[in-house]
């Protein structure tokens, strides 16, 4: 029987992390001989839920089982474990196949909206699950969300997490940057957010079993290039199908339609000229022609800002980030992508046909003479378009700023397309 299990809220400000429980389900389901389909799941979800925990992960495994007795001990033993050591608030639950399609649409608005229990409540209410484990409903949201999005289809990545052994947890982490490097450039075409600059990017920072993750394309060339990274000694590793780095999370919306909370692609127009304040942040007012809303754009943002800082009223932009309430509703920007640019016109006195100099009036309705060599000059005055210092295109914020959703710019192009899920038994788990 297929059966499908979403995990969320294992970790808190004590330390623990989702994967590593997904990752330690995984290997004993494995070693009971439970058949774990296609891969597990890091499932994103919308980051800017202000009561989330780090990255905002949810972890979803897809499994075949005679019955839920086969499994429901090491998910209890591993979500208590979860619950004794750091203080967390998990959630657990499996669902069916046919269940699990009738939550699907509703669950994947986890990705760019904030869903609360009371939003819920008539599927709490009306739902039998054939296993669930709570310690805080909220937790709920994102084990449902992950149990009910396969990744199955369009575009998605793959990240290879090491875990670290028992003994190194809360000392610093030992990482060889130049093996790192190394590995970057090796794997440069199928790897991405590795570094930037001199600064590595694939260790995150907490109190927590992570040493490294690496993330890509394609799953088998992830640990290959795990193998090159030279480092303290690990746990295991597992690969993880992901929605990271797709902008999965930016729902194109109109400005009436957007919450607090959201995260959004919006199409606009500028309204009035930027607004710089003495922290060098940017802040535009932008309209779709109904409704208007606030553009923050911080220091932090590089070019992005320094785009943003350029535009003039007339300019048509695509803004993508979360919506936050100021004052008014405002929109963090995290990308900018400038789709048309407001022709700027200037006047010009006309060129002497001597010497091409330009030419000066020499009063009103009286003509021109040439600056250089005097020659009167007849004509009108030529009028021109502006160069501006700015262009239409794509501008993104620099790589250590980046949000684990959005999409690189060596990304593009690279985007996966139809129906992906396999039922071969999951292997990639070291």
């Amino acid at each position: 029987m297929l059966f499908h299990i979403g995990i969320d809220d294992t970790d808190s400000g004590r330390g623990g992390c989702t994967t590593y429980v997904g990752y330690r389900i995984t290997k004993k389901l494995i070693g009971l001989g439970i058949r774990v389909l296609d891969y597990p799941r890091l499932l994103r979800l919308n980051p800017n839920v202000p009561w989330k925990t780090r990255g905002n992960g949810a972890v979803g495994l897809t499994i075949e089982a005679e019955s839920l007795d086969d499994i429901s001990e090491v998910l209890q033993d591993e979500v208590d474990l979860a619950f004794r050591n750091y203080g967390s608030s998990p959630a657990c639950v499996v669902i069916t196949e046919s269940l699990r399609t009738k939550l699907q649409n509703f669950f994947s608005q986890a990705i760019n909206r904030i869903i609360g229990i009371e939003h819920i409540s008539w599927l709490l209410e009306g739902t039998q699950f054939p296993y669930v484990w709570v310690s805080r409903k909220q937790g709920l949201i994102g084990a449902l969300a992950a149990a009910s999005n396969l990744l199955d289809y369009g575009d998605h990545t793959f990240e290879v997490l090491a875990y670290r052994q028992q003994k190194f947890i809360g000392t610093p982490r030992i990482i060889d940057p130049v093996s790192v490097k190394n590995m970057d450039r090796a794997y440069a075409s199928i790897t991405f957010n590795n570094i930037d600059g001199d600064r590595v990017l694939i260790a995150p920072h907490g109190n927590d079993p992570v040493l490294l993750g690496i993330r890509g394309e394609d799953p088998n060339k992830l640990l290959e290039a795990l193998a090159m990274i030279k480092s303290e000694p690990l746990e295991g590793a597992m690969v993880f199908k992901t929605n990271q780095g797709t902008d999965m999370h930016y729902a194109p919306r109109r400005l009436k339609e957007v919450r607090l909370g959201d995260s959004v692609s919006l199409q606009l127009r500028v309204l009035e000229y930027p607004v710089i304040n003495l922290g060098g942040h940017t802040f535009l007012t932008l309209t779709d022609g109904e409704s208007k809303i606030k553009a923050a754009f911080y220091w932090e943002t590089g070019e992005v800002r320094k785009a943003a800082s350029l535009l003039m009223p007339g300019d048509m932009v695509t803004v993508f980030g979360g919506i936050k309430v100021s004052v008014n509703p405002t929109i963090n920007v995290e990308k900018l992508l400038i789709n048309k640019l407001q022709r700027i016109y200037v006047q010009r006195n006309p060129l002497c046909p001597k010497c091409f100099s330009t030419s000066e009036s020499i009063g009103k309705n009286k003509g021109y003479r040439c600056r250089k060599c005097k020659t009167s000059v007849n004509g009108v005055k030529i009028i021109r378009i502006k160069n501006r210092s700015l262009t239409p295109g794509l501008y993104l914020p620099p790589l250590r700023y980046f949000r684990h959703l959005m999409k690189p710019l060596k990304r593009y192009g690279k985007e996966k397309h139809g129906y992906h899920f396999t039922t071969d038994p999951f292997k990639q788990l070291l």
